[in-house]
């Protein structure tokens, strides 16, 4: 096999400081971290501070946006100096909406946005929105618009993913006591939620340690650090990388966090958790985190210097900190962006080795019926029947010219039986489901209603849960085979 070509870009287009505070960046950058080991992340920022120049250019490369109140004219900028026609760009502002979309689909780009509003109509080629308890009919949306909603797209940081693991396989976190707070309010923190949430706590003698996270975008610093010089279970922490917040959160028992991004950590690391909102778009995830009670909900945060901290908390809570996260949420995001770039062609005569390089993959020919090597004579004869057949099709995948997969579809009668195979630069991130899904589209758009068949080998677990999940039905087992049919 060829070495694995270079990674495909994807560009994302956020801004952070005092005025709108962090969140933004933070999701770009959890998402951008899943995306890494594959793809090259580029982020796209208006004047960024030093502080948020220095948090993206420690792992991903930044370019400058001059500062503008014009966004369709910074829209026409990207499209045609910075992005090229086929290219990803991930969306997440609140200023950018439904004619900045438009402009960026006009000129052929790859639309994804990071949603928490569902206010506007959308028209890119996918929404995520991890907020739970939102559903398809919340959106206004194009037909062609794939909406990915829920815990199962959290966006979350490394370091909260492997920890969210971890408990799971331990069967969680037992918590004796809650003698230990976190209270966080985000990046900027206009509020001073912080500090009301401190001196709530501070009326309570069971908490014997304090832990206040303020963000780079603070504004109240000088008058926070008096505060907290004043009282000692008070402990100050400032830009605290992912690891390092997620380290905290393991040392204490119950978080102070507003119903956001932040939340999900809290969930990954087990804590009991008391939530609030102070913003419009953190309605939606306080109403889901309080109905399945993963946290105490206290409604409006800017009256949390009324909430009594005062008594036992583990009373509000009917069971340990539980998680709703998966395991799989990395590879999810993978195959999102992937299946975005995916692109379906015709085989030709060029292709005649690349096909007979998969073919003598190992795993492949050990998944085949016929396990022994194709020998490359047999191949050339082979390869150009079925080229030449009006009973076959021969299908290439690539992404950005990258050649990653192939299918056939052999057919007999009314029936057309599938066969494909992966590069193994491309399995386990499930792919190959969605190269039968593309198939299958390609086949009704050419108007062919056929039924679809697939033999797989009850050792090809891959494979046999691409069928079963695209409702491909068991009719027949014999011999170690296994026969499908949609």
């Amino acid at each position: 096999m060829a070495k694995k070509p270079l990674s495909p870009q994807i560009f994302f287009r956020a801004d952070g400081n005092t005025q709108i505070g962090l969140g933004h960046i933070t999701r770009c950058l959890a998402l951008a971290d899943m995306l890494r080991q594959e793809f090259d992340c580029v982020f796209l920022v208006q004047n960024p501070t030093a502080a948020v120049k220095a948090q993206i250019e420690a792992d991903f490369k930044l370019f400058a946006l001059p500062q503008t109140e014009d966004f369709l004219r910074e829209a026409h900028f990207l499209a045609t100096e910075v992005l090229t026609t086929g290219q990803t760009i991930v969306l997440d502002h609140y200023q950018i909406q439904t004619e900045y979309q438009k402009i960026l689909k006009t000129a052929g780009l790859k639309v994804v946005c990071i949603d928490d509003m569902h206010a506007w109509h959308f028209v890119a080629d996918v929404v995520i929105n991890h907020a739970g308890g939102v559903s398809e009919k919340d959106y206004s949306c194009e037909p062609h618009t794939k909406l990915y909603l829920g815990l199962e797209y959290a966006l979350l940081r490394r370091p909260f993913l492997e920890v969210a693991q971890k408990l799971a396989a331990q069967g969680g976190r037992k918590i004796e006591k809650i003698e230990n707070v976190l209270i966080c309010f985000g990046g900027s923190d206009i509020h001073n939620l912080s500090q009301q949430a401190a001196e709530a706590c501070l009326k309570n003698p069971q908490f014997k340690e304090i832990h206040v996270v303020l963000g780079s975008a603070f504004s109240f610093l000088e008058d926070f650090t008096n505060f907290a010089q004043a009282h000692h279970r008070l402990h100050l922490h400032q830009n605290l990388n992912a690891q390092e917040m997620c380290d905290l959160m393991l040392h204490c028992h119950l978080a102070i966090v507003p119903a956001s991004g932040i939340a999900y950590e809290v969930l990954a690391t087990r804590m009991y958790m008391i939530t609030g909102w102070y913003a419009e778009n953190q309605k939606a995830m306080y109403r889901f985190l309080s109905k399945n009670k993963l946290g105490w909900g206290i409604g409006n945060f800017e009256n949390i210097d009324n909430a009594n901290l005062s008594f036992d908390l583990t009373t509000q809570f009917s069971t340990y900190p539980k998680t709703y996260l998966e395991s799989t949420i990395t590879k999810k995001f993978k195959s999102v962006f992937y299946g975005l770039m995916m692109h379906i062609r015709k085989a030709n005569i060029e292709d005649m080795k690349l096909y007979f390089d998969w073919a003598n993959d190992i795993e492949v020919r050990q998944n085949s019926i016929h396990t022994e090597p194709i020998v490359w004579e047999n191949h050339q004869r082979w390869f150009l029947n079925k080229l030449q057949s009006e009973h076959t099709r021969l299908y290439v995948f690539e992404i950005q010219s990258n050649p990653i997969g192939q299918l056939r579809i052999d057919f007999q009668e009314n029936i057309g039986l599938i066969n494909y195979a992966l590069d193994t630069r491309y399995r386990g991130l499930g792919l190959g489901k969605l190269m039968v899904q593309k198939t299958m589209k390609e086949l009704k758009m050419e108007g062919r209603t056929i039924k679809l068949k697939a033999q797989v080998k009850q050792t090809n677990i891959a494979s046999l849960k691409v069928f079963e999940q695209l409702g491909f039905a068991l009719e027949n087992q014999e011999n170690g085979l296994l026969t499908f049919f949609k």
